[in-house]
């Protein structure tokens, strides 16, 4: 029997509700940032690579403590200019560890890589998160996309800077400078990770 539902968007903690048998917790890390752009001109073009998403586990667990500290994995920021994307946190409950994305390959002459998506190892259910899209350098280039969660898509490469990622654990979107402005563009900021923690009698 469906108890309550905590759902945690930031770090915290978890209390039983009293009554609680079972829990059911999915848990996702933060996503990547986008690889930042350097200033172009009118020769070269350089795009940034997406940022990969965060892993997710599912697991179903017996509450043995009173309490449970929750840590959200913030999303990585983008990176600046000619850099690279940070990489997202990890969330943590009890023994699961959901890993944060890496960070987008900065823009670059050559094509670069998206970030990898995090890769869980201790839960029931491990989903791997999607990797960001490479940069592609050349007569057309075209930036990578972010990373996808097991929550929804990450975000799209801008010509502006990349497009931070919405659902919650996706990857930043990487920079690219279409207009040859001369100015350097940052990523996209990954999304925060999640966790939600079904309790059952």
């Amino acid at each position: 029997r469906w108890v309550n539902t905590r759902v945690f968007t930031s770090s915290g903690t978890y209390t039983p509700t009293p009554g609680t048998k079972r829990i059911r917790v999915t848990i996702t890390g933060g996503g990547g940032g986008g690889g930042g752009c350097k200033a172009t001109s009118n020769n070269e073009t350089f795009f940034g690579a997406g940022g990969g998403a965060g892993g997710t586990i599912i697991s179903i667990m017996t509450p043995t403590q009173n309490s449970y500290p929750v840590t959200i994995g913030a999303g990585g920021a983008g990176g600046v200019s000619a850099t690279y994307g940070i990489n997202g946190g990890n969330s943590l409950f009890a023994s699961l560890i959901a890993p944060g994305g890496a960070g987008g390959g900065k823009s670059g002459v050559t094509n670069t890589n998206g970030g990898n998506g995090g890769v869980p190892s201790t839960g029931g259910i491990n989903i791997i998160g999607g990797n960001g899209g490479d940069g592609q350098s050349g007569n057309i280039g075209v930036s990578g996309e972010g990373g996808t969660s097991y929550w929804g898509g990450g975000g799209r490469a801008g010509a502006g800077g990349g497009v931070s990622g919405k659902a919650y654990g996706s990857g930043g979107g990487g920079a690219y400078d279409a207009g040859y402005s001369g100015t350097s563009m940052t990523g996209g900021k990954g999304a925060a990770g999640i966790c939600i923690i079904e309790e059952f009698a």
